[in-house]
């Protein structure tokens, strides 16, 4: 007989709310960071977290000149 098979887990990921107030359920402030799903993401005033920072432009005048 077959081993039953673990349903599959819906994947969560890194979010931030865009502003103060419930969100999923909680008092968040504007930028906590929060795990959801893409689905529970869809009802909740949230932004995604990039899976990699951004590379900051390097500040103007900063090279050394020759």
């Amino acid at each position: 007989m077959p081993k039953p098979t673990k349903p599959n887990q819906p994947t969560k990921n890194s979010y931030v709310a865009n502003a103060d107030g419930w969100t999923a359920g909680e008092w968040r402030a504007k930028g906590s960071p929060l795990e959801l799903t893409e689905e529970q993401a869809k009802y909740e005033n949230v932004t995604l977290v990039p899976k990699e920072p951004a590379k900051a432009a390097p500040a103007k005048g900063s090279a050394a000149k020759k």
